[in-house]
C-alpha cells in the first residue's frame, strides 16, 4: 500500500515538474526568429524578413531580442516609404550619372 502511494506522488511530480516550459525555450525561439529574419534581410528578402522582426517584437517585447526586432521593423517600414531608386529608371539624375561615369571610367 504504502509502495503505490510513493508511486502516484513521484509520477504527480514528473506530471507538475515535466510539463513546465524551461525559460531557455523562449531564448531559442526569439533566436530562431532573429536568425530567420537577419538570413532574409540580408539575401534582400524584406518581405519576408519584416512579418519576422515584427513577430519577434510583439513575442519578446521588453528583451534585448524584442527591442532589436522593433528597431529593425522600425528601418524596414522607412525603406518600405521611400525605397532605392532602380538603376534602371529613365531621369534627369540617371542621366547625368551616366555622362559622370562615361567620362570617369578608365
Amino acid at each position: 500500500m504504502r509502495s503505490s502511494w510513493l508511486v502516484l506522488s513521484l509520477l504527480a511530480g514528473v506530471l507538475i515538474f515535466g510539463t513546465a516550459a524551461a525559460p531557455t525555450a523562449g531564448v531559442r525561439e526569439a533566436d530562431r526568429l532573429q536568425r530567420e529574419a537577419d538570413v532574409a534581410r540580408s539575401g534582400g528578402q524584406w518581405d519576408i524578413a519584416a512579418p519576422r522582426y515584427m513577430k519577434l517584437a510583439e513575442l519578446f517585447p521588453e528583451t534585448p531580442h524584442g527591442r532589436a526586432g522593433a528597431s529593425r521593423a522600425r528601418e524596414m517600414r522607412a525603406w518600405a516609404r521611400e525605397p532605392d531608386r532602380s538603376p534602371a529608371s529613365e531621369d534627369p539624375v540617371s542621366w547625368i550619372h551616366e555622362i559622370a561615369d562615361f567620362f570617369t571610367w578608365p
